[in-house]
């Protein structure tokens, strides 16, 4: 999630989000 700029957004709600 860190490496995906357009998953940003999700991240903040899905800390786990690997993308």
């Amino acid at each position: 999630c860190i490496r995906c700029g357009a998953c940003r957004a999700v991240c903040k709600f899905n800390a786990i989000d690997i993308n």
